[in-house]
C-alpha cells in the first residue's frame, strides 16, 4: 500500500478534519483514508453510493419489492 506524508495543512483545516473524525468516530489518519476512498474511487458499491449522496433526503429505511416475475428473453432479429 502506498504512503503519504502531507505538510503545511492549515490549522483550522487540520481542526476540522480532527472534528469531523471523531464525530465519525475515527482517527484523523482514517478518516483521510476514508475521504480519499470516496472521492477516488474506492471499494463502495453503486448502491452505497447513491445512499450516501441522496442520505437525508429521504427515509432511510424506505424498503422496495423487487418483481420476482421473470421477463421475456430479449429477441435480436
Amino acid at each position: 500500500m502506498g504512503q503519504m506524508t502531507v505538510r503545511n495543512i492549515p490549522d483550522p483545516h487540520y481542526a476540522a478534519l480532527k472534528r469531523v473524525a471523531a464525530a465519525n468516530d475515527r482517527s484523523a489518519e482514517a478518516e483521510v483514508r476514508h475521504l480519499i476512498a470516496q472521492h477516488v474511487g474506492g471499494t463502495t458499491g453503486f448502491g452505497s453510493k447513491l445512499v450516501s449522496k441522496y442520505s437525508g433526503i429521504a427515509d432511510q429505511n424506505v424498503l422496495f419489492e423487487r418483481d420476482q416475475a421473470a421477463s421475456d428473453p430479449v429477441n435480436f432479429e
